[in-house]
């Protein structure tokens, strides 16, 4: 019975713990509102949709990737020599769409140094 209420003692000094290292993430003032519409009417409106595009494409790209490898090791696990040969061929699938990430996710800085925006 002392284990039990060791461990219980333990859970709730944990548990105490955890939430106080959460308090000054609670202590944040709330995000302001996002501007309503998208009209463009200059060069940092521009910048903002491509961060935005390039942020999902960097997003999509990346989940993809990790699919591609997930599949590729269960073809590896596989261990036959065709599906050894498919498992490096998704590897190579998955390092061109992590390659396509980066350079979507570094496009609006370039963008912005190029433009001075």
């Amino acid at each position: 019975m002392n284990k039990f209420l060791r461990k219980i003692q333990i859970a709730v000094f944990t548990m105490m713990f955890s939430a106080l290292g959460m308090m000054p993430v609670f202590a944040q003032p709330a995000p302001p509102a996002p501007v309503p519409g998208t009209n463009i009417r200059d060069l940092a409106g521009i910048r903002t949709l491509i961060e935005n595009f390039t942020g999902w494409a960097f997003f999509f790209f990346f989940a993809i990737a990790v699919f591609f490898i997930l599949w590729a090791g269960v073809d590896y696990l596989k261990g036959t020599d065709k599906s050894i040969g498919d498992a490096k061929k998704k590897l190579g699938a998955a390092v061109i769409g992590i390659i396509i990430g980066i350079i979507a996710a570094s496009l609006p800085m370039f963008l912005a140094n190029l433009l001075r925006v």
